[in-house]
This record gives C-alpha cells, structure tokens and sequence, in this order.
C-alpha cells in the first residue's frame, strides 16, 4: 500500500513538473518573442533617427551658408514661396542664370531621391508654412503642439502589411540662419516652427522579425519536448528505485520494536543521509517528533560546535570503511547542547554497495558537564572567571616557548591594587568582591584575546602579552587600565577610591625563566609603590616611567 502511495505521489509530481515546465517554456517563448519585437522597433528608430540626424545636419549647413545657388531647371525651377527675397535669382559674369534653393527646398528633392532609392521617406512640416505641401497633417499638427510643451520626439506605426510605415518626428527650432526665408512668419530664434518626420518602411524588417518569431517558436517546442522527454524518464527511473528502495527497507535487520525499545538515541539514513526511522528515544532525547525528523537530515541536530572538516571526515571515513565512531555536540529542539558519543554503520548488499547507515549516539552530557566543571574549577578563579595560577603558569610556559622558537618578546605584568584592603576592611568583603570582579573586567577590556589575564590571589593580577614588538603598545595598555582603575571603579552607585602599581619584567632581556620573569616584574610592582603608587615601571627602569 506505501508503494503504491509512493508511486501516485511520483506520478503526480511529475505531472506537476510537466505543466510547470510548459507554462515557463511558453512564458519564455513570449517573453522572447516580446524582445525580439522591441528589437525591430529599436532598429527602425535607430535607422530613423540617422535620417533625421543626416537631415539636420545637411540643413544647418544649407541655412550657415544662406542656401544655394543653381542652375534653374524643370526639375528645380525658381521657388515662388522664395519671391520676397531680393536675391532669390542672379546672373552671374559669364551670362548664366542661377535661382537660389533654399535648405528646405534642398532637402526636399534629396529625400524624394532617398524615398525612390530606399523607401525612406522624409518631410519638412508646420502649421506655419511657405510651401503648401508644408502643411502638417491632424498627428503632425498634434506633434508641434507637443513639442512647444517640451516634447522630445513622436513616433507611431502607420498603416498595414506592405504598407506598414515607422514615422518618427523631431521638433524644428527657429535660428537666425533661418531668418532669411522663413523670418516673415513671425518665429521668433528658439521657437518651434515646425517638424521633421522621417518615415521607415516596415515591409523587410518585419519580414526579418517573422523569421526570428519563427525560430523562437521552433527552439522552445524543441526544448520543451526534450525537457518533456526528460521528465518521464527521470520519473520512469525513480519509480524504479522507489520500488527497490521500499523493498529494501522493508528487508532491514533492524525491526521497529527493537528501535523503539534501545534507551541510546537511534536512527536509520539513507546512502545521502536523509532520516527514514527514528526510535523514542531520538524523540525523547532531542525533543523532535517523527514527522517533524523523517525525510529530514541529521543537520537539524546541528550545533554549530564543529566545522566542516569535522563532517568531511565523517562521510569520507563512512563511505571508505562502512563505519565510524567519534564524541559530538548536538542541539535539541528546545537549543540545549547535549554531547553523545556516535556509532555509525553501514548496511550493505550483497554487492557490497552501501543501502543504508544506521546511527546509535549515547548521551553523556551529564559526564562531560562534571569534566568540564572539575577542569574549569582547576584552571579558572571561581570570583572574576580569569585564570588561576596553575593556567597562568601552564600559559606562561607555551608563550616562552613559542618566544624562544619565533625570537620574539614576552612581555609580563605584574598588577597590585592600591588602598584595596582599606576597602576591605571599612565596605566589607562583599564590595571587595565587587571590586575585584570591576578590575577584572577592566583587563579583559583593555588587553587582546590572544593575552592572558590571570589573578593569582588577593588583589593580584598578572597579564601576559605575547608577540609584541612596540613597548609602546604596552604603555599605551597600562595607562588605560590604571586610568579606568582610579576613575571608573563603582559598586552599587557608589564610587571606589582605589588605584594600581604595575611592575613590568620582558622575555627575554630580563630573563629567561618563569620565577625569574615573576621576581623582576614584581620588584619594579615594589619600586613603583614607593614612588608614589598609581603608576607602572618596567624593570631595571624604577626611576623612570615606562
């Protein structure tokens, strides 16, 4: 019966698949179409906006030099729309007439020309005009107006099929070279007397468009049939496996009743690690139910407490030796931390291929967290959490060792805090307490994490700088806590009246040994007390400051 559930839920998948897979082929198809039918469109205004910048060119040349002068013909006989200006016609020396032609005239018979050769055509137009064949139609008309209201340019499709047209027209702004023909109409220079529009026929491009919609149509059924392909046989082969898969689970060595019954947490995977059962003690312990775990992976168990070095290991050693055992941190449910101890093996087939791991961890947070604490309470001071004399010397140690192999400095400093038993015995051992725990913090703000911070007892604290090449880090470091010392000390409100000595020994200029270093950097502690207190002093340096 889960079988054949399994099957039916495949099947419907891919079914889902299938039709999602068409409605993004067919989105796509549009979507491309759509592109491609924005690319004609910025083709022809490309083309159109040339025209429109060789005309303007050629008409700002023709009105800079005043027009030009030529020899009348049928073609090009004299201009009427020119008869106001004096010099429209002229005899030259030798007895030859010319008659001038204006830049509109000019460019007239060059875009009839053009329109004969290319099918581009191209007009001058204004609702003010010389030439009747001027005048501007109902959508020119609308330009201008449009224009005189800021309007860059106007574009439309014209026509149908063969008769298809792109016309783009462009204001045409009034200028003193302009004058000389046009200056009777009352245009002022800077002033919108008209319009230019440039027509694209459209036959041959969306002849090219048509090409391009049709291979777009044809790539995304090919696609779309391949993917389809792909699709059923993809679902044809997980069937399979399912099949086997459900068989193979349903032959497992590992019965429900004997999960349910182990107290250790217990788990069974597949060969990519996603969760097929879980015992009640995995429910128990982590604080997951079964539907929230099966078909998840182990991960949700995560605690971040390892990298992935940690978890490249695991799998490596799984899948070369069948099995692998090692101490983790997991995290429940609720976010607890518990550590257990991790078994894993592999079941295999007869082939030797790995079908399923199966996971056993024991906890033993409870053991740990007394390990933990026993190490903590023998390494740390129970009052301000900084190292104890066993970890300052244990660190103290290394930091020379490493200082020896490297050839580098270590720097000791030796704290004692001033007026600290007057506190004691006036406020009490409470506020001491307090204090104590202020000063601590203190050091740990003003030093590296790489440093360690230790209290040795009392009102005693030792800091042990590793890696330093400036003295005057140091100095900058002491002058800081024994100012946040003597000034930013309260307890309860109430403002404490204390102060520090330190006495400063280095690694290796002052010695080489841990007692010898201690000895050193306590006389300069000394030295500086008699001195005056509040204030630091490095060995063999007791009458100068730092």
């Amino acid at each position: 019966m889960n079988n054949l559930n399994s099957t039916i839920s495949i099947v419907k998948i891919s079914i889902i698949i299938v039709t999602i897979w068409t409605i993004a082929m067919f989105t796509a198809a549009v979507w491309n179409s759509n592109v491609q039918k924005n690319i004609t469109t910025k083709i022809v205004l490309n083309i159109a906006h040339s025209n429109f910048n060789k005309d303007l060119a050629y008409r700002k040349w023709g009105a800079s030099h005043g027009g030009v002068y030529v020899i009348p013909s049928k073609k090009t006989p004299p201009n009427p729309y020119l008869s106001h200006i004096n010099d429209r016609d002229l005899i030259t020396t030798d007895g030859r007439k010319l008659t001038l032609m204006n830049p509109a005239y000019m460019l007239r018979e060059m875009m009839d020309n053009y329109s004969e050769l290319y099918g581009i055509k191209g007009r001058i137009v204004g609702i003010k005009f010389l030439n009747p064949n001027n005048k501007a139609t109902l959508w020119e008309a609308q330009a201008i107006k449009d224009f005189k209201n800021g309007l860059k340019e106007k574009v439309e499709f014209t026509g149908k099929n063969d008769n298809e047209y792109f016309r783009l027209m462009k204001p045409m702004i009034m200028a003193q070279s302009c004058q000389k023909c046009h200056g009777h109409l009352g245009f002022k220079n800077g002033s919108v007397r008209g319009g230019v529009s440039i027509s694209i026929p459209m036959k041959q491009h969306r002849a090219n468009e048509k090409k391009a919609l049709q291979l777009i149509k044809w790539t995304a059924i090919i696609i779309w049939f391949l993917g389809f392909i792909s699709i059923v046989f993809m679902t044809k082969y997980i069937l399979h496996n399912n099949s086997r898969r459900e068989k193979e689970l349903e032959d497992l060595l590992i019965s429900h009743k004997i999960l349910d019954e182990m107290h250790d947490i217990m788990f069974v995977t597949d060969t990519k690690g996603k969760i097929l059962r879980i015992n009640k003690a995995f429910q128990t312990v982590t604080g997951y139910t079964q539907n929230e775990t099966i078909g998840n992976t182990p991960s949700i168990l995560k605690s971040h407490h390892h990298d992935e070095k940690f978890y490249k290991k695991l799998w490596h050693n799984l899948y070369k030796h069948g099995e692998y055992s090692c101490e983790i941190f997991n995290r429940k449910k609720s976010g607890e931390i518990f550590v257990a101890i991790e078994n894993i093996t592999s079941v295999k087939n007869k082939n030797g291929e790995i079908l399923y791991f199966i996971c056993i961890m024991h906890d033993i947070t409870i053991r740990k967290d007394k390990e933990n604490k026993i190490s903590y309470m023998a390494h740390y001071d129970a009052l301000t959490n900084l190292a104890n004399r066993t970890l300052f010397e244990i660190r103290f140690e290394h930091a020379l060792d490493m200082a020896h192999r490297n050839s580098s400095r270590v720097v000791l400093a030796y704290l004692d805090i001033d007026g600290f038993k007057q506190v004691n015995d006036t406020l009490g051992h409470t506020i001491g307490d307090k204090v104590l725990q202020n000063i601590a913090k203190t050091l740990t703000k003003y030093t590296r994490k790489s440093d360690t911070v230790a209290r040795l007892g009392g009102d005693e604290f030792c800091i042990i700088f590793e890696n330093i090449k400036d003295i005057n880090e140091i100095e900058n470091v002491m002058t800081n806590i024994l100012k946040n010392i003597q000034e930013n000390n309260y307890v309860d409100n109430k403002s404490i009246n204390i102060s520090g000595s330190i006495g400063i020994s280095l690694y290796p200029e002052d010695g080489v040994e841990i007692s010898i270093l201690i000895e050193c950097a306590d006389t300069a502690m000394y030295e500086c007390k008699a001195n005056g207190k509040n204030n630091f002093y490095f060995y063999n340096k007791a009458h100068s400051k730092g």
